[in-house]
């Protein structure tokens, strides 16, 4: 059995685990990792809600994760700018978050 070293880390494996069950107490887990500031949950949160095609609540966690200079958010918030999706089309801003991110997300 593997155990999982960071919260998120429970909510990947059940993620691709057939339990509903597991599946919803992963995520409640990720959850309270996101809400606690960690920035890597807030990205993953951001591509579950990408998943499920809930663009403002994706790019709502994006947008925390892209605070603390998380570079994965910042591509991923850029990827949306460019292609119109959740947002209106902005190819500049695309350009500034990728940028930000190339420059260690600072």
């Amino acid at each position: 059995m593997r155990v999982a070293t960071k919260p998120w880390d429970t909510y990947t494996g059940a993620w691709r685990s057939s339990s509903a069950k597991a599946s919803a107490a992963s995520l409640l887990w990720l959850r309270r990792s996101a809400d606690a500031g960690c920035a890597e949950a807030q990205t993953s949160l951001g591509v579950h809600f990408i998943k499920e095609a809930d663009f403002p609540q994706a790019i709502a966690w994006y947008r925390r994760a892209c605070e603390l200079g998380d570079m994965n958010s910042l591509h991923n918030l850029g990827l949306l700018y460019a292609t119109g999706q959740g947002v209106e089309e902005d190819a500049a801003m695309a350009r500034k978050l990728w940028m930000q991110g190339i420059a260690g997300g600072s």
